[in-house]
């Protein structure tokens, strides 16, 4: 399995917590596949930001930024997942 850069990591936090009910810090870690130090870090951050909320301090859920992150994060990885696509069509330079 490849290493995830902390924008992945975000992505996947957001995406898990997105289920229109908050979630336990447990379930971010088990579906993220981070562990409890990492995902205090980046709850707090999360948070900060205003891309998560929180009711009661343990359930989580994705903010309406949160939402807008995912969105422009999907369609950034289209981008992304096409310009590799395009650059292996290109012929080899000689």
């Amino acid at each position: 399995m490849e290493k995830r850069n902390g924008w992945e990591i975000i992505t996947d936090i957001l995406e898990v917590c997105n289920k229109g009910y908050g979630v336990r810090k447990t379930y971010i870690v088990f579906k993220t596949n981070i562990n409890f130090k990492l995902a205090d870090e980046y709850i707090e951050l999360l948070l900060d930001r205003g891309l998560l909320e929180h009711i009661d301090k343990k359930h989580f859920f994705t903010s309406k930024k949160g939402k807008q992150w995912l969105k422009y994060a999907s369609q950034l990885k289209q981008l992304l997942v096409f310009n590799e696509a395009y650059k292996a069509l290109e012929p080899e330079p000689k």
